[in-house]
């Protein structure tokens, strides 16, 4: 089976198409003006390139997820509300998560009682595992660690302007 992973940032998304013996990879950039449209723009024509048609797609995008939709992402406001129902593909998508809790998905391993997983780019998210499961938080929004805020002498700042 065909697997299609798109990892959209806020400067770009990598499409990663995962074929019988290797992998393509295409880039496009994104921004603050980047809406679903465009995103749905790119897979019809990615699916055109690759003559995709029953494949399986997953999406990780900046923000807070729940349930299989954007709920806000400040980097990329024009996604907010992307959804299995916002989403036009051919092939089946199999979920939308936060890109920070994909990651740690693909790196954590149920032998270490618990991992965690910082990355920064244009904001910062951190992913906890315990035993190998992602720890999602109990509304399924934990993760982004750029809003958060910080007293300094200096008066009160997000993380992110720190």
């Amino acid at each position: 089976m065909q697997i299609l992973t798109i990892d959209v940032g806020g400067t770009k998304a990598l499409f990663e198409l995962h074929l019988a013996g290797h992998t393509e990879q295409y880039k496009i950039p994104t921004g603050e003006g980047f809406k679903i449209e465009e995103l749905n723009n790119q897979i019809a024509a990615f699916e055109r390139d690759y003559d995709l048609q029953h494949y399986q797609l997953a999406i990780a995008v900046p923000g807070l997820v729940q349930n299989n939709r954007l709920v806000s992402c400040k980097s990329l406001p024009g996604l907010n509300g992307l959804s299995f129902d916002t989403v036009k593909t051919q092939g089946e998508l199999k979920f939308i998560c936060n890109d920070i809790d994909a990651g740690m998905q693909a790196t954590c391993d149920a032998k270490y009682a618990c991992e965690l997983l910082v990355m920064c780019g244009t904001g910062i998210g951190m992913s906890i595992a315990f035993n190998g499961q992602v720890f999602t938080g109990a509304t399924g929004v934990a993760g982004e660690l750029g809003p958060c805020r910080v007293m300094t002498e200096s008066g009160e700042f997000s993380l992110e302007q720190l």
